[in-house]
């Protein structure tokens, strides 16, 4: 395995994340810890704090990547360039595609949190802003008269919704008939959100 002393810093943190997002995969955050990952990447606990800051600035991280791959699935589903209302349909099917596939680095994102010294990096921030940004231009292309304040609010209301039925399909609580999708519900929902947010005056 290599050691800190034959790494460069940035191999330690590719080594560490990999390592990470890999055990992620298997297991939940809760049964991972900082000496464990250190143990398999082939390092110390003390090169990945020195390196990272601490655990949760390393879990954060995970979080940034497992955000990059969020946004590059979501994306693709764009290359043929749809029409607005069927882009949110498929961007909101391929987030719940993508939180059922990585389960566990998926809820990381939204469970994780940093202690009362640890400010949110910006570069967080902005990972979490493009993918607003992103719903934000497609229901604009819907609705050409919308205010900024009215697309902001459509869409966490409209994400808020598709988010809330992927937490249930991933917790496996849809409490449903079998043939009742999650996927069916997310259609559902944005067919009628859709319908009512063009119809309404801007």
């Amino acid at each position: 395995m290599a050691r800190r002393s034959d790494s460069s810093p940035q191999e330690l943190q590719e080594r560490v994340l990999a390592q990470t997002c890999a055990m992620l995969e298997e297991l939940p955050v809760s049964q991972i810890s900082l000496r464990e990952v250190a143990r398999r990447a082939g390092y110390s606990a003390g090169a990945l704090v020195h390196s990272f800051g601490s655990w949760n600035y390393l879990l954060l991280r995970v979080n940034a990547e497992t955000l990059d791959e969020l946004a590059a699935h979501l994306n693709q589903t764009l290359e043929n360039k749809p029409e607005p209302a069927r882009a949110l349909h498929q961007i909101a099917q391929a987030y719940l595609d993508f939180a059922l596939t990585h389960r566990n680095r998926w809820r990381l994102i939204f469970e994780h949190k940093l202690g009362p010294q640890e400010p949110l990096p910006e570069w967080h921030n902005q990972r979490i802003q493009n993918l607003f940004t992103l719903l934000e231009r497609l229901l604009g292309e819907l609705k050409p008269g919308a205010t900024d304040k009215q697309l902001q609010t459509a869409t966490r209301v409209l994400w808020g919704g598709v988010h809330g039925i992927t937490v249930l399909c991933v917790d496996e609580k849809l409490f449903a008939e079998p043939d009742i999708q999650g996927s069916d519900l997310i259609d559902s929902l944005i067919n009628n959100y859709l319908q009512s947010w063009t119809a309404s005056q801007a």
